[in-house]
Parts: C-alpha cells; structure tokens; sequence
C-alpha cells in the first residue's frame, strides 16, 4: 500500500477513536449530571426547566462529537509524523530489543 492511502486510513481511524472518545465523555459526563438532578434538580438544574436541559443536550453532544472528531484528526496527524515520518517507534524498538 503506498503511504498516502495508508495515511488517509490512519489518520481516518484515529477520527473514528476520537469520535467515540467523545460520545463516552459525553455519556459518562451527562449520566453523572442526571443523577444530580434526580437528587436535587432545584439545585443542579441552575434554573433550567426540563426543555431549557434538553436545549443544552443538544449542544452538549454536539460540542463533545465534534470535538472528539477534531482531537482524533489532531493526533492522527501528530502520531503519523512521529511514528512514519519521523521514525520514533523503530528508535524506541531498537532502544529495547537489542
């Protein structure tokens, strides 16, 4: 395979993890916010009604999905530069299997 398909796909799959980076941030983040509002919901719903909470789900997934899609571009752009280009793994590798 040559390098620029190989490069498309890496960095492609790295989008993919930081896309479900992001919707794990933003499950476990929106599980532990619910159960506070199950608690107290006057206290933690910081004067939002059920349809202003519903309002901020629809930004908060929208925000941690693209965010996870621009971190998983960012370090599969970083990585393939130190691992392909730069050759930092075959240093590491030599440095540990002589």
């Amino acid at each position: 395979m040559t390098k620029k398909p190989k490069k498309n796909i890496y960095i492609a799959l790295f989008i993919f993890l930081g896309f479900l980076i992001g919707v794990f941030l933003h499950a476990v983040i929106e599980i532990f916010y619910i159960k506070f509002l199950l608690r107290n919901f006057e206290l933690f719903s910081f004067g939002l009604s059920w349809n202003g909470l519903l309002l901020l789900h629809g930004v908060h997934t929208i925000f941690w999905t693209l965010f996870g899609i621009w971190f998983g571009y960012i370090e599969g752009v970083y990585w393939w530069r130190e691992i392909y280009e730069k050759g930092r793994i075959r240093k590491w590798f030599k440095l540990f299997h002589r």
